[in-house]
């Protein structure tokens, strides 16, 4: 079975990588052998490294382009002729595959990812629907996303879109519902996100790498992870000043109750608008005693980032894979909200009431704010059940995928 995994903007954001690696994972364990795995995406040399001998990579013109016209019988006319177009194409250009769309349909199986794309709040949804509609049969399949909210042209596009797509599963309840009201001709199941079943690094190769790269001994300090969003300040318009100037409050008081504080830059993309190391290094520049604060910095891998976040007492992040990486491994998390994905996901692990309580809205970010989150958080505890039944809902991702490719 050849499966094209599409969508994906590139796995310098580890969130997009824990996705694409807990997809091919979970397919392995579900799906019948062999299987051949192919990612589209936007950062083909860098993903390329990143997945040697795990899937092929390929360029993905169709999510590179800005996004396409509204009408959705002018864009499979563009799509049919740029199929046309392809085959005068060499096979290859710069090392790489030139034909996406001829890809696609030669798939068994097209899973996007991506997380939260399929929504009109980036304005960028018809491109990224693409991947369904260019296809000549119904072989696709939404597997653990955030769907929504649409503008009523965006729903029109979206309902227009779906003849070619046999399941959907949502991620977190807010999608679900909001689906269940559109009345979609689709098998539509809430799951979680995928990235909840990903393997974290050994703990020991992690105490390792915390101790030889940043001399910080896990076994006797008490740690407290950050993960700190350039891209939030662009999402929520917040003052820049304002936040590492509450940011840093907030570590020198982790810093006073003996807290060693790691920050987390979990996306590291080439946009400077969305790169969490110049956010980390801002906040570290800020610090009056650095000696108590480390920048996890450094090509490591999803898991293994997932992996140090699990030596720590607790997680504050405002990327939601982060926040999955420490709720999957049941470590006490607080979540700085910038999107409606954030909000669903903490009332489904932790309950409509402690969910709300350990969530912030990024344009309510404040030090006391984010020290009554770490302190309830703490209190709270014992989130092990909570860990475990987000792991099975992930696992029945595949198991619904599965179910509907033998029927």
């Amino acid at each position: 079975m050849k499966i094209a995994i599409t969508n994906n903007t590139g796995l310098r954001n580890r969130g997009c990588e824990a996705l694409v690696v807990s997809m091919i994972q979970g397919a392995k364990r579900h799906l019948p052998e062999p299987l051949q795995f192919e990612l589209h995406t936007n950062d083909p040399s860098y993903d390329r490294w990143r997945l040697a001998g795990i899937a092929d990579v390929r360029p993905s013109y169709l999510t590179l382009s800005p996004n396409h016209p509204s009408a959705l019988g002018f864009n499979r006319i563009a799509y049919a002729g740029m199929r046309v177009a392809e085959k005068i194409l060499p096979n290859t250009l710069a090392g790489y595959p030139t034909r996406q769309l001829s890809a696609l349909r030669s798939a068994d199986l097209v899973l996007p990812t991506g997380g939260d794309i399929f929504t009109s709040d980036y304005s960028n949804l018809r491109k990224h629907l693409s991947s369904i509609v260019s296809l000549d049969r119904k072989k696709a399949a939404l597997i653990a996303h955030t769907i929504g909210p649409f503008t009523k042209q965006d729903e029109d596009y979206f309902r227009q879109s779906l003849e070619n797509l046999f399941l959907i599963t949502v991620r977190e309840s807010e999608s679900f519902e909001y689906l269940k009201s559109l009345r979609l001709d689709v098998p539509l199941y809430q799951t979680a996100d995928v990235a909840f079943g990903l393997e974290p690094a050994p703990a020991d190769t992690c105490r390792e790498i915390l101790l030889s790269r940043f001399g910080v001994d896990a076994t006797q300090q008490k740690l407290v992870a950050l993960s700190v969003s350039e891209g939030v300040i662009r999402y929520s318009k917040l003052e820049r000043s304002r936040y590492f100037s509450e940011l840093t409050e907030f570590v020198r008081r982790l810093n006073a109750r003996g807290y060693l504080v790691l920050l987390i830059p979990h996306v590291m993309e080439r946009n400077p608008n969305n790169n969490d190391l110049i956010a980390c290094e801002e906040l570290h520049s800020k610090l009056t005693d650095a000696r108590m604060c480390r920048i996890v910095s450094g090509e490591f891998s999803a898991a293994q980032f997932k992996g140090i976040i699990g030596l720590t007492d607790c997680l504050l992040g405002a990327r939601t894979h982060a926040t999955i990486a420490s709720m999957s491994q049941a470590v006490p998390t607080v979540s700085v909200a910038y999107s409606r994905k954030a909000y669903g996901i903490m009332s489904d692990v932790f309950g409509p009431k402690l969910g709300a309580e350990l969530t912030i809205a990024a344009t309510d970010l404040s030090a006391d704010a984010l020290e009554a989150g770490f302190d309830r958080a703490i209190s709270a505890g014992g989130f092990g059940e909570a860990a475990a039944r987000m792991k099975e809902l992930a696992e029945s991702n595949y198991v619904r995928l599965a179910d509907a490719l033998k029927s």
